[in-house]
């Protein structure tokens, strides 16, 4: 097994931006894991054990927590220095990925169905599928993520969590996961483990579908060089591999140092970090390489 190492930084808690909000200590939560060669998520700038609502976290690697202090406390300043300069601070964030691979292990995120390893447990009122060992149902009041050995998925396992059909409790069918939440799933097959996905549409071809990526957020540094795509307020703008630089002349505002002179409107060419991002427009946009939100 690979030596644990610190991955990530963050800071939780601590002074509000919001008048009157009561305050909290500052916590801080290194994140260490022995998994990062093998992992996908962290391949794309993510992590598992990042906090996020309803996220279950991840089984593997562990988080230090350290409880520091209130503004109020001498050392507040102090602690928060010692994290927030620190060169992993913030490097990774909670993916919004259904699917991942962690080595051997398949990691799931249906978000309304709840896929569990049968515990044999006899309930008189379940609706829901008994698979190859495991149960497919309506997911209960935790976050449905679930961590399955690639040897034990099936291709009727994977058919009974593809066709289910989820109800609220009170508005019936919620459909958006047939709409939306599957053809994400099945992508995520298909990127990931391509000997289940194949094993899938052999036997259910009606799962061979083209992935829509249009609406999604994209990382700006997984793009093939020479693509181009449109902000938020429609400027066109063309990726070399380095840089972005707008097509055309766009508003500079403040930016220009000349801005006060009327040259507040030229070319502008920014370095691409991994934290920019744009919403996908068309699907040729994306290709293999390509990393998202």
């Amino acid at each position: 097994m690979d030596e644990m190492k610190k991955i990530n930084v963050c800071l939780y808690g601590g002074k509000s931006i919001f008048k009157g909000a009561k305050e909290t200590a500052l916590e801080a939560d290194e994140i260490y894991c022995d998994k990062v060669d093998i992992c996908t998520f962290y391949k794309n700038g993510n992590c598992l054990r990042c906090r996020a609502a309803f996220s279950r976290g991840c089984k593997f690697g562990k988080t230090v927590n350290r409880i520091g202090y209130t503004s109020r406390a001498a050392k507040y300043y102090t602690f928060k220095k010692q994290y927030d300069s620190d060169p992993l601070y913030n490097k990774l964030s909670h993916p919004n990925a259904l699917v991942g691979r962690i080595g051997d292990v398949l990691y799931l995120n249906p978000k309304y169905v709840d896929v569990s390893k049968n515990d044999g447990t006899s309930r008189s009122d379940w609706r829901g599928y008994l698979v190859d060992g495991y149960v497919v149902e309506d997911p209960h009041f935790s976050g449905v993520e679930t961590f399955i050995p690639i040897a034990e998925i099936t291709t009727e396992l994977l058919h009974a969590i593809l066709r289910w059909r989820p109800h609220s409790f009170f508005a019936g069918e919620i459909v958006a996961y047939q709409k939306e939440v599957v053809p994400d799933l099945i992508h995520g097959l298909r990127k990931y483990t391509p000997e289940l996905y194949g094993r899938l549409i052999e036997e259910h071809p009606e799962y061979d579908i083209a992935p829509n990526y249009v609406g999604k957020k994209a990382i700006i540094a997984s793009l093939k060089p020479g693509s181009s795509f449109k902000d938020h307020n429609g400027n066109t703008w063309i990726y070399d591999g380095e840089y972005v630089e707008s097509a055309s002349e766009i508003g500079l505002s403040f930016g220009s140092p000349w801005w006060a002179d009327g040259g507040g409107r030229g070319i502008a060419k920014i370095r691409v970090n991994d934290k920019m991002k744009f919403t996908v427009t068309d699907n040729s946009q994306v290709d293999e390489n390509t990393r998202f939100e």
